[in-house]
């Protein structure tokens, strides 16, 4: 499923903010965005370890919230990718989720993309 995107990738320091909650199989996992586009995102759990192959292809579903949305972004996808990372020292679990449809973004993302990241 390739296709091209018509903004890039996002991904600025600040996406701290922006709070994710995502459940795989029985998995309810509590991070935050890593990077997001249309078609998918990467998520950065502090402190988790890596989730079994098995759920690799599996059904995600999952919810952003943040000071700065206006509104909850929910998605459905599939687990992409899974992988131990370590950030300041410290384990975090970063996972990709493909959505099963492209996502219109929403404004206070792409006012982000648009002014450089502050």
């Amino acid at each position: 499923m390739h296709s091209e995107r018509s903004r890039p990738r996002l991904s600025p320091t600040d996406y701290i903010d922006f709070e994710l909650s995502i459940k795989v199989g029985t998995f309810d996992l509590v991070g935050y965005l890593g990077n997001i586009s249309e078609d998918g995102l990467g998520a950065i759990i502090p402190g988790a370890a890596p989730l079994p192959s098995e759920l690799i292809g599996k059904e995600v579903t999952g919810s952003m919230k943040s000071r700065r949305l206006t509104r909850e972004f929910t998605f459905n996808g599939r687990l992409a990718w899974n992988t131990a990372g370590q950030i300041r020292n410290m384990p975090h679990l970063l996972l990709g989720v493909q959505f099963d449809q492209s996502m219109s973004l929403p404004e206070e993302l792409i006012a982000i993309e648009l002014s450089g990241g502050d």
